[in-house]
């Protein structure tokens, strides 16, 4: 069947609906007139906001040499548009939009505590002479959540989506009222709330080598665990300062200035951090408590080994896991090149199993996010020119596949099943 846009005859009033039948011989049922037509034709002709009228112009076989089958049919329509979105300010709370996912389900993705409530998503109906139209329904995973409210006199309404006690998905459908004509659906992913996991902060220092004191005006530990919590609120993951936190005196920098490592180069009481002083650090990090474990240090003095990929290999990386298991998140005050606000939740994405796309081998999800936002999993590498980089910034967007995978990997760290 051919669709097309029909021009013209915008302001044509409206009619009674019309089935005409033209060239065909008087008695038409003898010759079986609905079922001889194969070739068919549709026209759209949009009268106005939500108004259409569709042609539908049928053409059958030949009954004579000069004759043969041919029918019109016209109906005036209401186009109704529904969409999910989220509320403005919210795209990283908690929803996914249908333009930005990467499996084949083509609905838009809603997340919520299983034993509470979520306002992150609003209903646009268009036209809004339309909205008393359309009326919601949970068709499956009723046990997991539901969604409130169901019917509507505005085009633009914001959501409340409530956890019925159970962990699964549930599957939300906008309707034509009292009808089964489904115009759009909205996929809901109820979470057990994970945490709160303590997040050990260690400051760690060399009072032998007095260069190795961090510098005073990094990010307290409260402001660490409150980015945390922002980015991670969307997967039902919370994160508190762990007791054992505080500034710890390791003696890490080597004092018999210069030495050559197995790499080549040579470092002594540098105040900078090399890939062979790592282990005094993460000898000590095996007797801190915390479930997770960040160390902050203030400079990465190691260009061969904790560096940039190339062409940027004589820039330093910011931080990088440590250790086995992936619990350790090492991190430089020095090299400065994003907020630490940004690239501490990004390492510790990675500690809770993201991206889940690893699109570049290195875990790091290289998909589109939605406008206005940015994914927090995308990868650091720089761009521009090795002489004026720009590095990208981390931002606090995570798809629904990686809610689930941080909330599944976050049971590890809470002894939850």
């Amino acid at each position: 069947m051919n669709i097309k846009n029909k021009r013209g005859g915008a302001n044509r009033p409206c009619s009674t609906p019309l089935l005409s039948r033209t060239g065909s011989p008087e008695d038409v049922s003898a010759y079986d007139f609905p079922d001889r037509f194969t070739d068919r034709e549709v026209y759209a002709e949009f009268l106005g906001p939500g108004d259409a009228e569709l042609t539908f112009e049928l053409y059958g076989p030949k009954y004579d040499r000069r004759h043969r089958f041919y029918a019109v049919a016209r109906q005036k329509i209401r186009v109704v548009k529904v969409t999910f979105k989220a509320i403005p300010g919210s795209e990283h709370k908690g929803f996914e939009p249908d333009n930005t996912l990467r499996s084949e389900e083509p609905y838009a993705w809603a997340s919520v505590d299983k034993n509470s409530t979520s306002s992150v998503v609003r209903i646009e109906i268009e036209p809004s002479l339309a909205a008393d139209m359309i009326e919601l329904a949970v068709v499956s995973g009723t046990g997991c959540a539901d969604i409130t409210p169901k019917n509507f006199s505005a085009a633009n309404t914001e959501l409340t989506i409530t956890g019925q006690g159970d962990a699964g998905n549930a599957i939300v459908e906008a309707r034509i009222k009292n009808t089964a004509l489904v115009c759009e659906c909205l996929n809901v992913m109820a979470l057990s709330k994970r945490g709160p996991i303590g997040v050990g902060i260690y400051r760690v220092w060399d009072s032998r080598s007095p260069a190795t004191a961090l510098p005073t005006n990094i990010l307290s530990d409260a402001e660490i665990v409150a980015a945390m919590n922002e980015r991670f609120a969307q997967a039902q993951i919370t994160f508190e300062v762990d007791g054992s936190s505080g500034t710890y005196d390791v003696q890490y920098d080597n004092l018999q200035a210069p030495y050559t490592s197995s790499n080549g180069w040579t470092a002594g009481s540098d105040g900078m951090v090399q890939a062979e002083e790592l282990s005094s650090i993460t000898a000590n990090a095996a007797s801190w408590t915390a479930a997770l474990k960040l160390i902050i240090l203030r400079a990465n003095g190691d260009p061969v080994n904790m560096h940039r990929d190339p062409p940027y290999s004589t820039m330093l990386i910011e931080g990088f896991q440590s250790s086995t298991p992936f619990n350790h998140v090492v991190m430089f005050t020095e090299p400065y090149v994003r907020p630490l606000a940004q690239v501490i939740p990004h390492e510790f994405g990675h500690t809770l199993g993201l991206a889940y796309y690893n699109d570049d081998g290195g875990f790091h999800d290289l998909g589109a996010w939605p406008e206005g936002s940015e994914k927090l999993m995308r990868p650091g590498v720089p761009s521009g020119s090795v002489q004026n980089p720009t590095f990208p910034e981390f931002g606090r967007w995570l798809r629904h596949e990686d809610w689930r995978q941080s909330n599944d990997e976050a049971r590890f760290y809470t002894n939850t099943p």
